[in-house]
Formats: C-alpha cells, sequence, structure tokens
C-alpha cells in the first residue's frame, strides 16, 4: 500500500507526463489528460498519438521534456 507522501509523488510524476487533469482519489491516482482520451495499455497510462500534452523528445540529447518546456541542454554553459 502507498503512504499518503508516495500518492503525491505519483500524481506529480503523471502531471510531469502531461496528464494534467489527474488527482488522488483515495487510494489511487485517477490519470486524466485535457486534451485527449487516456488509455491504459498493460497497466501504462497512455495519451493519443499527437496529443499536444504529450512530452517530447528533446532533438539535441533525446531526453523527454513537458510540453512548453525547453530542455536544459539547451542552456549555454556559465562558468
Amino acid at each position: 500500500m502507498r503512504s499518503a507522501f508516495g500518492m503525491e509523488e505519483l500524481l506529480d510524476d503523471v502531471t510531469w507526463r502531461g496528464f494534467d487533469h489527474s488527482y488522488i482519489n483515495g487510494l489511487t491516482v485517477r490519470v486524466l489528460c485535457s486534451q485527449c482520451e487516456v488509455v491504459g495499455i498493460n497497466g501504462v497510462s497512455c495519451h493519443e498519438i499527437g496529443c499536444p500534452n504529450q512530452p517530447r523528445a528533446c532533438r539535441e540529447c533525446g531526453d523527454l521534456v513537458p510540453h512548453g518546456e525547453v530542455c536544459s541542454c539547451l542552456y549555454p554553459l556559465e562558468d
């Protein structure tokens, strides 16, 4: 069983992955997206293809970047 603290971490994770209408419902996290119908495939929540909330892969380093944010590899290094 997850603690309340673990549920908050899980909610933060699914929110980072673009499921912006997600919330804690008792001992579970209800995963919802404002832009598409969420589907569960083998227990993994997935966006529809083309959903604007889905994180994108950075063209430079390949890391996943949340919608509307810029990858940290694109910022100039400061000495």
